[in-house]
């Protein structure tokens, strides 16, 4: 607001600019906690739940021959409380999940999607996903990132035609 607003009250000049931000500033806490109650009682959780559940049946990327497809799970769903800053509305997201690339969605990725409010203000989103990946595919990608490719320099090189099927496992001495 404008600090040199003012109000005239019987042709006396009273600068409103200064009461209406005292007044503001007194009473933003309880104004943005009443705001937060409402919009989480105005929220229906299930209904979220279910729109969420439905989005994530299918994958969220596919390979362009639709053979592979990223499949992903959230765990967990939180929003809010909502703040002001400056001129900008702040909405902290958290979301936690478990991501796999397969060819189909596995039965176990399944996880009960928890939705809730936050009650503690955090004034950043988060995105949490642990992924697995089959060591089949990344086998055929390595395969397809070495296969008929040069490496060296103009004195030494190494024409890699074609690779035998490796064992990532070893590699990586995973178990």
């Amino acid at each position: 607001m404008d600090s040199d607003s003012s109000l005239k009250i019987i042709g006396i000049p009273i600068p409103i600019g200064p009461i209406a931000e005292a007044f503001i500033n007194k009473f933003k806490p309880k104004l943005c906690r009443t705001i937060d109650e409402n919009i989480a009682k105005s929220l229906d959780a299930n209904a979220i739940k279910s729109k969420l559940d439905a989005f994530f049946m299918n994958p969220l990327f596919t390979t362009e021959d639709n053979i592979i497809g990223l499949y992903a799970s959230p765990s967990q769903f939180a929003i809010g409380p909502f703040s002001m800053q400056h001129d900008e509305l702040i909405i902290p997201v958290l979301i936690d999940g478990e991501a796999v690339i397969a060819e189909k969605k596995p039965l176990d990725l399944i996880n009960i999607l928890n939705f809730e409010m936050q009650p503690a203000y955090d004034d950043i989103s988060e995105l949490q996903i642990q992924s697995r990946i089959p060591m089949q595919y990344i086998e055929q990608l390595c395969r397809e990132g070495m296969e008929n490719q040069t490496f060296g320099s103009s004195f030494t090189k190494i024409i890699v035609q074609k690779s035998n099927s490796m064992d990532i496992k070893k590699l990586y001495k995973l178990k």
